[in-house]
């Protein structure tokens, strides 16, 4: 066994991560990273007769669906019971929404689309963000009741306060905040009975045009889902290290300094040998079963069916055989689960009853019968606007009366 930690362990507790070499890849690596979390002792600890012991894991892989379901797999597969884990990692472009979001508020979809870029919904709630190679994840594990996410931020802005000198601290709430004008850091959690997880980005050096656009989504639709609080943001880099500060650095220094911090009641800390740092690649054969989380992440049903209800109110031309009632009418869509459930006409038009009635049967009848169960899109009103117009009277419709 300690043949296999050796080759699990990229790097345990030398001093520079530029050492870091790839773990060789075997069918059975996690199993020694699992024996290794769950074996270490106390050794180097000094004052304290039970110490939390700390791993920090770095992910080989920037991509999203990976990322977030190791996330998942960690959570739910081990205990952190007496130990700590740090999880960094980088993703390609993507936007990552809050659990109980709704995609259509928060981002750009037909923009995203068009660049292939993908859209996440992840297990913590809180507020969308933007992700690219300038911004880096930390995903903190502890038991439930070690909990603490103003030791996690405390951490992060001390080390970037000591290590590159730049004017990090803490709000209210719980954003990093450089020179507390400009927003560098959101954060979200998850907290179960027996395991917690807190994890925030941080703009380091990200393209800011991108995230702009990015998160240009419709805040004209009315819904119940937690909304994103709008901030003005900016990149590490902006505090006079633009060209000098990248994520390697950051990762380097945030890394060292988890290791290195002492918990609250550990004041004699000394990092021991129960302490290291690894190299992962969130793959079935490193995490058994993860390919079935990233799949779940991946599925339209994650994204878009645990939206909470919402609706659209659009203003819609008239088909040619009712013209003579009207030009445009108010017609709001009602969706649930991501799916076109309802089509109501606005009453509140001064229509005259016997026109209010055939607009209605149009609209929330015939219309709807077409609609009913689909899936609600960004580009819905534009569809709808042309399908109205290209809309023939049926057979047996007769002539309007004339009012």
């Amino acid at each position: 066994m300690a043949s296999l930690q050796a080759a699990c362990l990229s790097l345990s507790c030398s001093h520079s991560l530029l050492k870091f070499k790839t773990s060789p890849k075997f069918s059975n690596c996690i199993a020694g990273i699992r024996h290794f979390v769950t074996t270490s002792n106390n050794t180097g600890i000094k004052g304290a007769s039970k110490a939390s012991n700390k791993v920090v894991f770095i992910s080989q892989s920037t991509d999203v669906f990976s990322n977030l379901a190791l996330e998942t797999w960690l959570y739910s597969r081990w205990s952190f019971e007496s130990k700590r884990l740090l999880f960094l990692y980088r993703n390609a472009p993507c936007v990552v929404i809050g659990r109980h979001q709704n995609p259509f508020v928060e981002a750009n979809l037909a923009y995203l689309e068009s660049a292939h870029v993908p859209v996440v919904r992840r297990q913590s709630g809180g507020g969308t963000v933007y992700h690219d190679l300038g911004n880096l994840n930390c995903c903190f594990f502890t038991e439930r009741k070690s909990y603490n996410r103003r030791w996690n931020l405390d951490l992060m802005s001390r080390t970037l306060q000591s290590n590159f000198g730049l004017p990090v601290t803490v709000n209210s709430r719980d954003d990093l905040m450089l020179n507390e004008k400009l927003k560098v850091s959101g954060s979200a959690a998850k907290l179960g009975s027996t395991t917690a997880y807190h994890h925030c980005t941080l703009l380091v050096n990200s393209d800011r045009l991108q995230l702009s656009l990015a998160l240009k989504g419709d805040k004209t639709l009315e819904t119940t889902a937690t909304a994103s609080v709008p901030s003005s943001v900016g990149n590490l880099s902006d505090g006079g290290q633009k060209g000098v500060l990248t994520v390697e650095k950051v990762i380097d220094a945030f890394a060292w300094a988890f290791l290195d911090a002492p918990l609250p009641g550990e004041e004699d800390y000394t990092r021991g040998a129960s302490c290291g740092i690894t190299l992962v690649n969130p793959q079935d054969d490193w995490f058994p079963g993860l390919g079935r989380l990233r799949a779940e992440l991946m599925s339209w049903e994650w994204l878009y069916e645990k939206t909470p209800r919402f609706s659209k109110t659009l203003e819609l031309p008239v088909p040619e055989y009712l013209s003579c009632f009207a030009k445009r009418v108010r017609v709001t869509i009602k969706c649930q689960r991501g799916v076109i459930e309802e089509l109501s006409l606005d009453t509140n038009a001064g229509l005259h009853a016997h026109a209010l009635k055939d607009l209605k049967y149009f609209y929330e009848c015939e219309l709807l019968s077409s609609l009913r169960g689909t899936p609600y899109t960004s580009q819905l009103g534009g569809m709808l606007y042309n399908t109205v117009l290209a809309w023939r009277a049926p057979a047996n419709a007769g002539q309007p009366v004339q009012l």
